[in-house]
């Protein structure tokens, strides 16, 4: 296993299986107003389904900028609650972000947002890579919980933004 060379040394080792979600999406809305929905932290309870319990508990700035942590809870499996904190990385405004988990439930997680402007629109990427901290169990444990719970999620979140932005149907 290879750390990603854009994340946080400190946050990955050799050890870790690293499994990615990669997702693209095309918005059919001008690139200033996707960033700006997208930059906005609040906005992430719009494209999360409700039975996570997301809530922000702390009162992060608009928009999002580097160094920045954002403090909530989710109710990810069983409806238990757990904290999470992200940090706000890697900020090029109307070009990407990332946010790298610094409390929560996986070992590594680092999504990379992209958005790139096209004459069809938007083209939003995400790319998520993260670890379990389940040991010989995590294998199982992101096979038949963890995996199908984040793409029920994606799922989720690309039918939200097509609601919202009105996406058309060229999603990949």
């Amino acid at each position: 296993m290879v750390c990603i060379p854009y994340a946080f040394s400190e946050r990955c080792s050799r050890s870790m299986t690293l499994s990615v979600l990669h997702k693209r999406i095309w918005i059919n809305a001008p690139l200033g107003e996707v960033w700006s929905f997208f930059s906005n932290p609040y906005n992430l309870k719009k494209i999360t389904p409700p039975e996570m319990g997301f809530e922000i508990t702390n009162q992060p700035s608009i928009p999002i900028r580097n160094g920045m942590h954002i403090h909530y809870q989710v109710k990810p499996i069983f409806g238990i609650p757990l904290t999470w904190v992200s940090e706000i990385t890697q900020v090029i405004e109307m070009e990407q972000f990332a946010d790298i988990q610094i409390v929560g439930p996986y070992r590594y997680w680092h999504h990379l947002h992209r958005f790139y402007e096209t004459p069809e629109g938007v083209l939003m990427e995400d790319i998520v890579h993260y670890a379990l901290p389940f040991g010989w169990f995590t294998g199982a444990i992101r096979k038949f919980l963890v995996q199908p719970k984040l793409e029920n999620i994606f799922q989720y979140r690309e039918q939200s933004i097509q609601s919202i932005f009105q996406v058309p149907k060229k999603n990949t």
